[in-house]
């Protein structure tokens, strides 16, 4: 036997205590709705077998009080068949003090087939011609059970046409932020007038001060030449108190590079104390370079190339 399925010799074995058996008399529970305490469904849909093939169906459990008796029913609907199946206890009309004890064993009987039980009431917070509607469109108490197909249908259908509404949307949206990103321009950095604040800078050479105007540099202060193209003075003295310049004066990368091919650079000696400029010859064989001798208080010689002229005038003027 399929799992989740029951034959009709099983039915009345299946409860513990009260048992229930298909009623072929109801068709229809027609009662009102003041007769009708409680409904709950399942929310699942097993396969079971009651008098023909297994097939889905859906589990009602109504509770009513119908004058001084109550009564509890459960209602199948056979989802291929489009049939309702009613079911009544063997103690139908029971007493008020009873009605507990039925109500879970009719739980009991429907979870036994494999239905898994909602256990709130449909009717909570459903009053006057809203409840009264609500009831006449359940299963159990529908006068056409087409009527309920049709709307259950329609509904699906409404669903359906929601779903593909909202997926529609979302790739319209889709797409027009693609045609945005594409519409909006992609601003490339410009790195011409960047410069580099190592020995690789670009371009043009570049001068950080406070002010020429401020800086006095006197017999104290250190220079210091490096081949890496960048020299650096440090002001000791300033007009100012507390003002402290670095002269950066890079030269062009590419330059440095191509001379560094060329050129061999022994420095001697390095400025101590006084302004004194000792260099040995630079050896090129480079046609542009010339030569330009410095003199103060001790006199050397050595090659600059045309781009550092100005470089050597400012550190002779200092």
């Amino acid at each position: 036997m399929t799992k989740g399925a029951i034959s009709g010799k099983l039915l009345r074995k299946i409860s513990l205590v009260v048992m229930f058996t298909l009623n072929p008399k109801i068709e229809r529970l027609d009662l009102k709705s003041s007769e009708i305490v409680a409904v709950v469904s399942s929310g699942n849909r097993p396969f079971v077998a009651v008098s023909g093939p297994a097939q889905e169906a859906d589990a009602y459990i109504i509770s009513a009080k119908e004058g001084k008796g109550r009564y509890v029913y459960v209602c199948l609907h056979m989802v291929m068949e489009d049939k309702r199946l009613f079911f009544t206890s063997d103690e139908c009309p029971t007493t008020e003090s009873k009605i507990h004890q039925v109500e879970t064993d009719a739980v009991n009987f429907i979870e036994d087939m494999g239905f898994m039980i909602v256990k709130k009431n449909m009717l909570d917070e459903r009053a006057g011609a809203l409840r009264e509607n609500f009831i006449r469109r359940l299963v159990p108490f529908a006068e056409n059970l087409k009527d309920i197909r049709k709307r259950e249908e329609r509904e699906k259908e409404e669903k359906r046409t929601k779903i593909v509404k909202v997926e529609d949307e979302e790739e319209e949206y889709e797409e027009v932020l693609e045609e945005v990103y594409e519409e909006v321009p992609v601003e490339e950095e410009d790195d011409s007038d960047r410069i580099e604040s190592s020995g690789g800078a670009r371009g043009e050479e570049e001068v950080k001060y406070e002010s020429l105007d401020d800086i006095m540099v006197d017999d104290s202060s250190d220079l210091e030449v490096k081949s890496s193209g960048v020299v650096r003075g440090i002001v000791d003295k300033p007009k100012r108190e507390g003002v402290k310049a670095e002269i950066k004066i890079e030269a062009d990368s590419k330059r440095i590079a191509e001379a560094e091919d060329k050129v061999s650079i022994v420095v001697e000696s390095a400025v101590k104390n006084i302004p004194d400029i000792s260099a040995s010859k630079i050896r090129t064989d480079d046609d542009k370079v010339v030569r330009e001798r410095v003199a103060r208080k001790t006199e050397s010689e050595f090659f600059v190339e045309e781009d550092q002229k100005d470089l050597v005038k400012l550190l002779i003027s200092l």
